[in-house]
């Protein structure tokens, strides 16, 4: 379970940045209207918010990329430079590393993780651990590795991490993480953090432009059990879209040899069979009145049904595992009130018992408020705001940093700009005559 993230120097963001999971008051203090929210300290959702190119999937793209660099670096090149992106408009910037550092909660302990990048080198890279069942709870070094300019690389590691470590060491190159290299060498004593990145982080940022992948996605799990099938036609049913199952007939086709994917992509072998597999699109059934059902052509279908198709296998795979799920510009073809559902799903501890967590980025005010009267289905807690500075930086801000009364209407006064993070309208503007 994600408990905070922080990053520097990436994009839009240039001084360090923070996104906590953690609950004001350990989540006493709720106004959620679900009948059971997660009984936690540390929230299953982050909402958020912010104007048009102000940074919010910046936010989402900085923690992926970290994932990225310790579930695949240990397979680059030896020579290959490090994908960052430094901030550029600020002389040195680019001489500056990328900076990330996740507090995660896995079994009885939480685990500090980070590392900093730069183009040709891992400079510096560390975890820690502090036991949660013990009744002094100190945080303790597991390992930290420095890399010099020249590329020497030190690493110290913990005699708590018991197996062959001299070997991993040695092996460690100046552009590749520790860490990913103890998992290549099957390290079992680091095998739990590394499979939070690569698992526990789920399959990475879900936004409109993969749309396609989250589709055949969602269609692989649908081919894996019945029970898979009965609940993401419960969830297209819940939306109202007239649908009423899905067609079993699935064509798949291997339209690109799995070499050649393997050639001209460095990516995992999952990644690989995926890439060279495709599904023809699936089908859905409807029903209007006491008709029999009738199935459509893909391109029949809405957009909103597609995306509610397309999110149904990220959102149950999350669900299911315990894991994280990161959504960009949520509301894309959806309406305010199934944005409201897929939430409930994560907030609610009928539906969310393994400690799922939903991070997302959206515009749609509506959930700021009760909707209506149907009830918050957000805390003021899960609330962020996104804005860049006078120089062009990302500043991240929890909407409790300003302390709302109770009785404020948090949709309007974010509307009115009294937190930021909305666009300043341009006036004056005068139209061409064409």
């Amino acid at each position: 379970m994600l408990i905070a993230f922080r990053t520097a120097n990436f994009r839009a963001i240039h001084e360090e940045q923070e996104l906590l999971m953690t609950r004001a008051g350990a989540g006493q203090r709720s106004r959620l209207s679900t009948a059971e929210p997660v009984p936690s300290a540390t929230g299953p959702v982050a909402a958020i918010y912010g104007a048009n190119a102000a940074g919010k999937t910046t936010v989402l793209d900085a923690l992926y990329l970290m994932r990225r660099m310790v579930r695949d670096s240990a397979r680059w090149e030896a020579r290959a430079d490090l994908p960052v992106e430094p901030f550029a408009l600020a002389a040195g910037a680019a001489d500056e590393p990328f900076f990330a550092e996740v507090q995660f909660r896995l079994g009885a302990s939480n685990f500090r993780y980070g590392f900093e990048a730069l183009p040709a080198r891992f400079a510096q890279e560390w975890l820690y651990e502090t036991p949660l069942d013990q009744t002094r709870r100190t945080e303790r070094r597991l390992f930290e590795r420095v890399t010099t300019p020249d590329g020497r690389t030190d690493v110290r590691v913990s005699s708590q991490l018991r197996g062959r470590k001299q070997a991993i060491i040695d092996a460690t190159r100046p552009n590749a993480l520790f860490l990913s290299r103890a998992a290549q060498e099957n390290f079992v004593a680091l095998a739990g953090v590394y499979d939070w990145f690569r698992a526990g982080m789920g399959a990475g940022i879900s936004d409109p432009t993969n749309q396609h992948h989250r589709i055949a996605h969602t269609q692989r799990l649908i081919g894996d059990s019945p029970e898979v099938r009965e609940f993401i036609e419960a969830f297209l049913r819940s939306a109202d879209l007239g649908v009423c199952g899905i067609d079993e007939d699935e064509v798949v086709d291997i339209s690109v040899p799995e070499h050649f994917v393997r050639a001209v992509a460095d990516v995992s072998e999952a990644v690989v069979r995926e890439r060279a597999t495709r599904l023809s699109p699936p089908r859905l059934f409807h029903r209007v009145g006491d008709a029999a059902p009738v199935a459509l052509e893909w391109h029949q279908e809405s957009a909103g049904t597609r995306e509610m198709f397309a999110l149904a296998g990220p959102v149950l795979e999350a669900l299911t595992e315990g894991t994280l799920l990161a959504i960009d510009e949520i509301e894309s073809s959806l309406h305010p009130l199934m944005i409201r559902n897929i939430v409930e799903l994560f907030q609610s501890s009928v539906t969310n018992s393994q400690g799922a967590q939903l991070v997302y980025t959206t515009h749609d005010t509506t959930l700021m408020g009760d909707l209506g009267g149907l009830g918050h289905v957000l805390d003021r807690d899960q609330i962020w705001f996104v804005e860049k500075d006078v120089m062009g930086q990302i500043e991240l801000t929890p909407l409790s940093d300003y302390h709302p009364r109770g009785d404020q209407n948090v949709e309007r006064a974010y509307l009115q700009g009294r937190y930021g993070a909305v666009p300043i309208s341009p006036t004056g503007l005068a139209v061409p005559t064409v």
